[in-house]
């Protein structure tokens, strides 16, 4: 799993600010967010687009623009977009027309605490408590990574590799004991939300083995709710299944391309984007493949998305791509993204010759699929 990181980060950083996922007949208000962080006097605090400063005594209070119609979550980050004093941001439930308050020490963010009046802030807390050894050793190398190995900054390979393995290792444990807090509190819609932003880390099978391990209460829960959505789109294209039809698309010469075509064919689809830096790092891998495997029945299709198609034809040219490519349809009426449940790039969907899904993957990791396709090749 890779859903680790101090206080929920990583995975949150795929959620909109506020985007509510409640209902929407429920009536909208805005939220309030109120507390006092000691260390961090007069310094800036954002939340989405929207910063605001703390006092001499560290105190804050926000009230959103936007509202909201059911309890989600936030991330708070300490400085601006350009600037920022911490990596790792304070994540914390809002509600509707109610304030949630946080206090603790910017020094020492694992310690921070939250009011309980909204229940899922109550099950954070203990969450917290129970993960703060870990979460500290976490916080701790993530902020060397992020020093080390920074956008634009010159680093030492080795010893970001080295700091590199001590976070993995603390990272799978923080995993290992998220996992067994999400086991031991099937009540909690903490764990359905702890599920919910790492749902690319399971499975078909395992997701709805967790799904049916909750409560009734939680499987009805905005969270849970979100994970039953998840696995009826997954379903569909689940390993086992009959892959949905690719129909209506042309490729990047323009010309008519259908996933029936490939009947017959073991076919990879690639879901990725020009601007995905895992993805164009997966590249070479994905060449050497296609040179050893096309011989004998292998094809790749390149489904790019969320591209422009200047970049996309441009990136195809750069990193010498030769199978066939198609932009995809985002947030439209065939939308492959969709279609196939993608929740993160770039995800890799392995079809065998009868138009059965028989493999998934997400990362740039060359090994897993290697040995998948050397299995069925023989070679």
């Amino acid at each position: 799993m890779t859903n680790a990181f101090p206080l929920l980060l990583i995975t949150v950083f795929l959620l909109c600010a506020y985007q509510s996922i409640g209902m929407d007949k429920e009536q909208k208000q805005p939220f309030t967010v109120k507390g006092q962080f000691k260390n961090y006097a007069h310094e800036t605090l954002r939340i989405g687009a929207d910063t605001f400063n703390t006092d001499a005594e560290g105190r804050f209070i926000f009230t959103s623009h936007d509202s909201i119609n059911t309890v989600h979550e936030i991330m708070i980050y300490f400085g601006t977009f350009k600037r920022s004093k911490y990596t790792i941001p304070v994540m914390c439930f809002v509600a509707p027309g109610e304030t949630t308050t946080i206090t603790g020490d910017a020094d020492n963010r694992a310690q921070i605490k939250l009011d309980d009046h909204i229940l899922m802030n109550k099950e954070l807390n203990e969450f917290n408590s129970h993960q703060e050894k870990y979460m500290k050793q976490v916080a701790m190398l993530y902020e060397q990574l992020h020093e080390i190995g920074g956008y634009g900054k010159k680093f030492d390979s080795a010893k970001l590799r080295s700091v590199r393995i001590e976070f993995d290792t603390a990272e799978n444990r923080y995993d290992r004991e998220q996992e067994e807090y999400i086991n031991l509190h099937p009540d909690q819609e903490l764990s359905a939300f702890l599920i919910s932003i790492s749902l690319y880390d399971y499975s078909f099978k395992d997701l709805q083995e967790r799904y049916n391990h909750f409560s009734p209460a939680v499987q009805n829960s905005v969270y849970g709710s979100k994970i039953k959505r998840s696995l009826d789109l997954l379903e569909k294209s689940a390993i086992g299944h009959q892959a949905p039809a690719i129909t209506g698309y042309v490729d990047a010469h323009l010309d008519s391309i259908n996933l029936s075509q490939y009947l017959g064919k073991y076919v990879l689809l690639d879901f990725w984007g020009s601007w995905c830096h895992w993805c164009r790092e997966a590249n070479p891998s994905l060449l050497n493949y296609y040179r050893n495997y096309q011989q004998d029945g292998f094809e790749i299709i390149g489904i790019a998305c969320r591209d422009k198609r200047e970049d996309w034809l441009h990136a195809i040219q750069k990193d010498n791509l030769t199978w066939r490519q198609i932009l995809n349809a985002d947030n439209h009426n065939n939308d492959l993204v969709g279609e196939y449940a993608i929740f993160a790039f770039p995800t890799a969907v392995l079809i065998d010759p009868h138009g059965i899904v028989i493999y998934r993957s997400i990362g740039d990791d060359p090994v897993l699929l290697g040995n998948e396709l050397k299995q069925i090749f023989k070679h």
